[in-house]
C-alpha cells in the first residue's frame, strides 16, 4: 500500500496515513505491526517533506502535519 501510494502526498493522503498509524499504535507489540509502522514513520517523513515543499511558503498544512505527526 506505501508502495503504490508512493508519489501521492496530499493533505488527505497524509491525513489518512496518520489516521492508520493512530489506529495500528496500540497493536505496535505485535511484530509485523512494528514493521510497518516503522515504514509508514519513514513514509509518512517523506510526504509530509514533500508537502510542505509543495506549499507556498513550506509553513501552511505541512507544518501542522509535522507536528501532529
Amino acid at each position: 500500500m506505501l508502495d503504490a501510494t508512493q508519489q501521492l502526498g496530499s493533505y488527505l493522503v497524509i491525513q489518512q496515513l496518520l489516521d492508520l498509524k493512530r489506529l495500528l499504535e496500540p497493536h505496535r507489540g505485535t511484530r509485523m505491526v512494528a514493521e510497518f509502522l516503522s515504514c509508514l514513520d519513514e513514509a509518512l517523513r517523506e510526504r509530509v517533506w514533500l508537502y510542505q515543499w509543495l506549499t507556498q511558503d513550506g509553513r501552511g498544512d505541512g507544518t501542522a502535519l509535522g507536528e501532529r505527526w
